[in-house]
């Protein structure tokens, strides 16, 4: 129980709550993209700006700051807020904010690397800093339970919407079953929502077995939050270890 305790605790301390703005610019001045009253886009500041914010979580694993999380959460689908205004110069600024489990110092992170577009995986960085939390042995080679085994969910369900400590934000651990490996899944019978995406899943002992990445939907599209699905920690081999052996260290 208390190497469980340790394990689990260990990995919490990594996680991070990712903050993602995308905004519409003139790819050409520059200018922030506004919309009017009247729902008219625009350059000249009537209205308010064309944000789009969002959140998820994801997990440090050495350090040197390097990131892992899902690529739906650090570069999220931009074509609905394209749409809005095609007919003019327009271009996509994306700003990614980290802040760990147990603070509220938001880190300014930047997206290395998005995985092929059959596995939802990316890599982001932030700037090491003295006292990082990071795992200690992060690999790729920790196997999943058998079906029926104990795991672990970490991560920040509905984001900066759920109670926190003030400003301090507080990652959940969510404890489950390994369902079945299923078409290169993970399928989880534990507590997943969205903002979970990107958070480590673990087995007893904290080993990182994979990472949070969707829920089961039913035919009317509602969410079944009771069933959820993993990426095995072995495919983030397309993204980890960075491919610049200078990447990983410190600058």
């Amino acid at each position: 129980e208390q190497a469980r305790l340790a394990g689990v605790s260990h990995v919490r301390r990594t996680v991070v709550l990712l903050e993602v703005e995308v905004a519409l610019i003139n790819s050409e001045t520059m200018e922030l993209l506004y919309l009017s009253r009247d729902s008219e886009p625009n350059f000249d500041g009537r209205g308010i700006p064309v944000i789009m914010e969002s959140s998820g979580s994801g997990f440090c694993v050495d350090e040197n700051g390097w990131i892992l999380t899902n690529a739906h959460v650090a570069n999220p689908h931009q074509g609905d807020l394209l749409a809005m205004a095609s007919e003019l110069p327009i271009a996509t600024q994306t700003s990614i904010y980290a802040v760990f489990s147990g603070t509220q110092e938001r880190h300014h992170a930047e997206l290395v690397k998005v995985a092929d577009d059959d596995i939802d995986l990316a890599l982001v960085r932030i700037e090491p800093f003295m006292g990082m939390p990071h795992l200690n042995d992060f690999n790729l080679e920790s196997a999943a339970p058998e079906p029926g085994g104990d795991l672990y969910l970490l991560g920040f369900p509905l984001g900066n919407f759920a109670l926190q400590e003030g400003r301090t934000v507080i990652a959940s651990t969510f404890r489950g079953i390994l369902s079945r490996i299923v078409d290169g899944s993970l399928q989880v019978d534990a507590g997943v929502h969205p903002g979970n995406s990107g958070g480590p899943i673990t087995d007893p002992l904290g080993r990182v077995i994979g990472i949070v990445s969707s829920v089961q939907a039913t035919p009317e599209q509602t969410a079944v939050y009771t069933i959820g699905y993993g990426i095995p920690i072995a495919d983030a081999s397309s993204i980890w270890p960075p491919t610049d052996p200078q990447a990983t260290e410190d600058e």
